[in-house]
């Protein structure tokens, strides 16, 4: 196992500290709620990757996680609640 101070760095330097300024450019030049939403594919992407790799086996709660998420992606991305359709009012 690497030592705390290194992986510390690692993870710092390497894939938090691209996620931040990614983050930022997407809000800046995307639409919010659909980046938003997007974001919560990341477990499953990583789950995806884990399965792929042979590191984990698929488990009902991974089935029952991956429901969940893209449910909510779905909700999310529909519109705010109490407006039809997502959109504006007159």
């Amino acid at each position: 196992h690497a030592p705390a101070p290194a992986l510390g760095l690692y993870l710092g330097l390497g894939p938090l500290g691209l996620a931040f300024p990614a983050w930022a450019l997407a809000m800046r030049r995307g639409d919010p709620q659909k980046i938003a939403a997007l974001s919560y594919l990341t477990p499953l992407i990583a789950t995806g990757g884990l399965l792929l790799l042979g590191r984990e086996s698929f488990r009902w709660t991974a089935g029952l996680g991956l429901f969940l998420i893209l449910a909510g992606c779905l909700l999310g991305s529909s519109g705010s609640p109490g407006k039809a359709g997502g959109k504006e009012g007159p």
